[in-house]
């Protein structure tokens, strides 16, 4: 009886804590399909325009979408999320306001790097 007791105790102790993991990670994945979804098209135009062909602008937003994916679900961002300010980022031809965030930057210095 007393183990049972013990067991129910740390049962609904963690219980909190596994609700608050499964909203955290609702979350996440709530952003990472926006930022996916907001992303997808311009980066490939954008990279369309820089002179990729169509398959590589398309291989290539994909990387740097997966890399933007795995660098937001990184403490790196969750470090940036205590003030979040916004930033414009202009691709293929479109004006994109989003919160600023180390993830991002990574994201545009990507892109700039395609000039060189």
């Amino acid at each position: 009886m007393r183990s049972f007791i013990i067991a129910l105790s740390v049962v609904l102790l963690l219980d909190p804590l596994l609700a608050q993991s499964d909203e955290s990670e609702d979350a996440l994945n709530r952003d990472l399909t926006i930022l996916r979804q907001t992303f997808e098209e311009p980066l490939r135009a954008e990279l369309l325009h820089r002179g990729l062909t169509a398959r590589n602008a398309a291989m290539a937003s994909q990387h740097m979408l997966d890399k933007l994916a795995e660098c937001w679900a990184s403490d790196r961002n969750a470090q940036a999320e205590s003030d979040p300010g916004t930033m414009v980022i202009r691709l293929g031809g479109k004006a994109i306001v989003t919160y600023s965030s180390p993830c991002i930057h990574e994201l545009v210095d990507r892109v700039a790097d395609l000039r060189q």
